[in-house]
């Protein structure tokens, strides 16, 4: 009778266990096929099946802004002019022709020579000049030239900004004059004063046309001169 009792209790078991294990494995078989139907389904909307084996933070991608552009409200700068160029350039070499005519009691003469001035602008309109002016002349007395000589520095001022530029000037010195006369010395004080116009070619390059006043004291009371000039001009820094 114990063994009959214990042969069911067995059985019991066994039977309950295979149960159980049956019942588990039809349910995983379920959840497998239902995983495989929703990826599937998934697939057929079109999106990709790498999608469930990643973490959800990489599977999300902010919408591209577009970025609107915005035309520059700035105006385009203002070419610049020919003045205006120059007047970055401070250097100034002047070569001339000046044709000086002397009057006095022991000469009387008309002289040509060349004429050299180098300024240095210290702002756009004021300039510090210096010059040289050199004329010889025609025979006089006892087979004597007239010779002239003038070096001297001094301010001057520009104006305008156009083609055409006036300008005056004022240069204080000495003067040399040849030939020597009796009882009079040949170097004195000299000072020419005046103005002009400089015609504007390029930046770098212009016409200058001057007319001054030249003071000479070398002869007894001194002589009231006047001279007129012609020459181009360079700038450079």
């Amino acid at each position: 009778m114990k063994k009959r009792r214990w042969k069911r209790i067995f059985a019991s078991t066994c039977l309950f266990l295979g149960t159980a294990s049956a019942a588990a494995a039809q349910n995983s078989t379920l959840s497998f096929s239902g995983a495989v139907g929703d990826e599937s389904a998934v697939l057929a909307n079109g999106m990709p099946s790498s999608t469930f084996l990643q973490p959800l933070g990489n599977t999300l991608s902010l919408p591209s802004l577009a970025v609107p552009h915005f035309a520059s409200s700035l105006p385009e700068p203002r070419p610049r002019s020919a003045s205006e160029e120059s007047d970055d350039l401070r250097f100034e070499l002047g070569l001339s022709f000046a044709l000086v005519r002397i009057r006095s009691s022991p000469i009387n003469a008309t002289m040509g020579g060349p004429s050299t001035t180098v300024g240095y602008y210290v702002t756009d309109r004021l300039a510090l000049e210096s010059t040289v002016t050199t004329a010889f002349g025609s025979e006089i007395f006892d087979h004597e030239h007239t010779k002239y000589l003038f070096f001297g520095a001094g301010p001057k001022i520009l104006f305008g900004n156009g083609k055409w530029r006036p300008f005056v000037h004022g240069d204080f010195g000495m003067v040399h004059m040849l030939p020597q006369t009796a009882g009079n010395s040949q170097k004195g004080f000299g000072a020419q004063l005046g103005g002009g116009a400089e015609l504007r070619l390029s930046p770098l390059w212009s016409l200058r046309l001057e007319g001054d006043f030249v003071r000479a004291q070398v002869y007894p009371g001194g002589q009231n001169n006047i001279q007129a000039v012609i020459g181009i001009l360079h700038r450079f820094k």
